[in-house]
């Protein structure tokens, strides 16, 4: 039987910090944590700054380009991926495949260590790549003047991929059309590190508080002050709820002001930002997981987090949501994007507890079977790898 080869594998960059966490930086650092430990390939990373250390594999480097926390801006985002192009052509000549995982947006992000003639003859993944966002503002006058520039090079990055990664069939569409192909763009979800979270069935009677959480900025586009406003209109059905909104943003003065309007001390709190590791302990104490967003993409990080605790979903269909979601088995899908319609889903759920403890157990196996980067995720990256350098790919 013929061996397969070992291969080595350059992530430049796996993403801005090599952090433990949440949403884009959690997911790079557990895929490259679980590459590293599958111990089927030779693992070397660039990253801005590291946060967290990742186990070792069978070999590789972690190559950090800054001692200090990495700053997201336009200016620092550009000189990042300069100085991977700086860093990462030394190491090219060791490397049989040049991964770019994270970050990668369509019309936005340029690889100069992929356009360069260092990268030749490599094999060359991109992604994984998500929805265009619909919620974005105007742009400033300098991104209307970078934009043409950046969406010509990033357009020309992606043609120089030998395969691209996708979370969902939308996005695959949309990079087919604008490339001309889609043979070599595979759809690989989301994943969530299950260690992490603690599995708990959820139990709820009628005449308790239910306890609803959301987890994410306090942007409009998230909703956490329509999941506010529905609150109030439980309350007023004489229902028992209380909502936890973790995160910060511009619209926390709006939700508080609500808060003070309506009397929603009691019945609505803001926790602000939580650390990572006290995010589970959350989890555990809610019956349902709420979210209102008009959009995910990279958001969808605390819908897997909802699902590895065994956390119903309770969210409006969102392009991210649809893709996690499985309607009326782990959570209940909400049709319209406002109060009454979630409350109503809701107030359902209210009126058959069984549904919370049946819903609990459905979402912990959906995360096992479907997004664990450990057993599922990782093994699909592999075979793709594989695939690059055997004769069959692409026949």
């Amino acid at each position: 039987m013929k061996k397969e080869k070992v291969l080595r594998v350059l992530l430049a960059p796996v993403h801005y910090r090599l952090e433990d966490g949440g949403s884009e930086m959690g997911w790079g650092f557990a895929y490259a944590k679980y590459l590293r430990l599958s111990k089927q390939v030779v693992v070397s990373i660039i990253t801005g700054s590291v946060t967290n250390e990742i186990p070792e594999g069978l070999g590789g480097e972690i190559l950090p380009l800054y001692t200090e926390k990495f700053p997201v801006t336009i200016a620092a985002t550009s000189k990042f991926h300069f100085d991977i192009w700086k860093r990462g052509r030394a190491l090219l000549k060791d490397t049989d495949i040049l991964h770019h995982f994270l970050p990668f947006g369509k019309g936005r992000t340029v690889s100069p260590l992929i356009l360069s003639r260092a990268a030749r003859g490599l094999k060359i993944v991109v992604g994984p790549i998500g929805a265009t966002p619909t919620w974005g503002g105007p742009p400033t006058l300098l991104e209307k003047l970078l934009l043409p520039v950046l969406n010509y090079f990033s357009l020309l990055t992606l043609k120089k991929a030998d395969a691209i990664v996708v979370l969902e069939e939308t996005t695959k569409a949309e990079l087919a059309a604008k490339i001309g192909r889609g043979d070599h763009i595979h759809v690989i979800p989301p994943g969530i590190d299950l260690t992490r979270y603690t599995a708990t069935v959820r139990k709820w009677k009628q005449g308790e508080a239910l306890e609803l959480l959301s987890v994410g900025h306090l942007l409009p586009h998230k909703g956490g002050y329509i999941a506010a406003q529905a609150v109030r209109q439980l309350l007023d059905q004489g229902l028992k709820v209380r909502l936890h909104l973790l995160g910060d943003g511009p619209d926390r003065e709006k939700i508080k002001a609500y808060i003070r309007e309506q009397g929603l001390e009691d019945s609505v709190i803001l926790h602000g930002r939580v650390a990572p590791s006290e995010v589970d302990a959350y989890y555990r104490q809610a019956h349902l997981y709420v979210a209102m967003s008009s959009f995910e993409s990279w958001g969808q990080a605390s819908y897997l987090e909802a699902l590895a605790s065994g956390l119903p979903l309770v969210t409006f269909v969102n392009e991210g949501a649809a893709v996690i979601m499985q309607d009326a088995v782990s959570g209940y899908r909400v049709p319209k994007r406002t109060p009454e319609s979630l409350a109503s889903v809701v107030a359902t759920i209210m009126s058959a507890p069984e549904l919370i403890t049946a819903m609990s157990k459905e979402a912990r196996k959906l995360g096992e079977t479907n997004y664990d980067w450990s057993t599922v995720l990782v093994p699909h990256y592999l075979t793709l790898y594989q695939s690059l350098v055997s004769d069959t790919y692409g026949k």
